[in-house]
Formats: C-alpha cells, sequence, structure tokens
C-alpha cells in the first residue's frame, strides 16, 4: 500500500455511500454527515465497513495507512476561486470562476469530472492511476452549483456492485444577487417520493392502536405526530417552488 504524508481531512467533502459499523467501538467513529469524509472501518477493502468522518474536529491520519482501525478510500477536494465546498462565491453578474479540483485514492481511478448544474464541463482521466487534477476556468451565467466526482475503474465486492466512486459537496455561486436556484421537475420529483412515503404510512406500515399504546410524543393521534414531517416537507416544496 502506498505511503502518503499526513493530512488534515476535517475540511474535506463528500458524499458517497455510507455505512455505520456495527461490531463494539465502530459507532463512535463516525455518523452519516454530508459534510464529512467517507472513510472506512475495519480491514483493507473490500471487506471495511464505510463511514463518514465527523466534520467538527480536525483529524490527521496517513492516506492509505491503518490508523485506529480506520482507513482512508479517498480524498476529493474542490475549490472554486478559493471557495471550498459548503461556501458560496459571489459575482456582481455573470462572469468567469477558477476552479481547481484534486482526487487522491488507495483504488485505481478512471477519471476526474467538474459538474456545473449537473453538466460536465471538465474532466481529466486518471488511467488506473492513483490522483488526479483538474484546473479550469468556467463561464457562469446565473446562479451555479458546483461540484466534482471521482469515477474508479474497479467495483465493490459487495451485493450491489456498485462502481468505486466519489462526489463532493457543491459550491454555490452567487450571480448578481443571493444565491437561489429553482427546478420545477426535481421539486415534482421529490414531492412523488415524499407523497408516496406519507401513503406508506398512512396504508402499509403497521401501527398499534392508539387507544392500546402510550407514545412518548405524548400525542392522543399517533398518525397525525406521523404525518407531521411529510407535511411540513410538502409545504417546504411548495414555497421553494413559489420562489
Amino acid at each position: 500500500m502506498p505511503s502518503y504524508e499526513p493530512v488534515d481531512l476535517s475540511a474535506a467533502c463528500n458524499a458517497g455511500v455510507e455505512v455505520l459499523g456495527d461490531e463494539p467501538g465502530d459507532v463512535p467513529l463516525g455518523r452519516v454527515d454530508l459534510r464529512g469524509l467517507p472513510f472506512m472501518i475495519g480491514s483493507e477493502p473490500p471487506s471495511a465497513k464505510r463511514c463518514w468522518l465527523l466534520p467538527g474536529a480536525p483529524v490527521s491520519v496517513g492516506i492509505g495507512r491503518l490508523a485506529r482501525r480506520v482507513i482512508i478510500a479517498h480524498l476529493v477536494t474542490l475549490s472554486v476561486d478559493g471557495c471550498e465546498p459548503g461556501g458560496t462565491v459571489e459575482l456582481s453578474g455573470p462572469g468567469t470562476v477558477s476552479i481547481r479540483a484534486a482526487v487522491r485514492s488507495i483504488f485505481p481511478l478512471r477519471s476526474l469530472e467538474i459538474v456545473r448544474n449537473g453538466e460536465v464541463v471538465a474532466r481529466a482521466e486518471a488511467g488506473g492511476g492513483r490522483q488526479a487534477e483538474v484546473s479550469e476556468d468556467v463561464r457562469i451565467q446565473a446562479n451555479s452549483w458546483i461540484a466534482c466526482r471521482a469515477f474508479g475503474v474497479d467495483y465493490h465486492l459487495d451485493e450491489w456492485g456498485r462502481r468505486v466512486f466519489a462526489h463532493t459537496s457543491p459550491v454555490y455561486v452567487a450571480c448578481g444577487g443571493e444565491w437561489t436556484m429553482t427546478d420545477p421537475d426535481g421539486i415534482r420529483y421529490i414531492r412523488t417520493l415524499v407523497e408516496g412515503a406519507r401513503e406508506y404510512v398512512r396504508h402499509t406500515a403497521v401501527r398499534r392502536s392508539d387507544r392500546l399504546t402510550t407514545h412518548h410524543h405524548g400525542e392522543a393521534d399517533h398518525l397525525a405526530w406521523l404525518e407531521r414531517p411529510f407535511a411540513e416537507a410538502l409545504r417546504a416544496l411548495d414555497e421553494r417552488g413559489r420562489g
């Protein structure tokens, strides 16, 4: 396994597959959080469990080295005009931003891509290597989001057979005002998911009679309590659609 210098992973952002460990001592090492870097618990890939690094406190470990039963699977970094994932670049109007993206991985890599609003705008082929970089100036015409994603050559050796993959959280680019974006098709799709989940709770999920059960929330109508988050989500989607 290659040896790398220790790096501070506290500011890294990724969105990948997350699975909490189920053995004693596993859970305190991480939890599901989109502001953390995927890491692994247990033995070397592919048997290790993938988890999230907590974003709060800095943690330094050697890339590709065992440390407290943790193996770092991949490190993807992104900056847009110096702004990291989760931040917002503010432009006075249409303009150009400078993007730098890089990936280092213990797995062979196929490619690294820069994505603007779902469209690939730059790509670097890794050719089976363990690292790749992209630097690109990208034109921005309106409010946008920019992220980068890395594809591995191999597939996970599990029942899903997914390709090795990592995706950063976005950097937001505000163009001439406060950042906001609305995708009507996306809102309709999410609304369908929310409504479907609510219908499952209403008609399929097994519940004990309220007359026979005392719930921790102390409300008489348990179904109304269960449905409340779905109603809140639908209202939020309606507000987003009007915005």
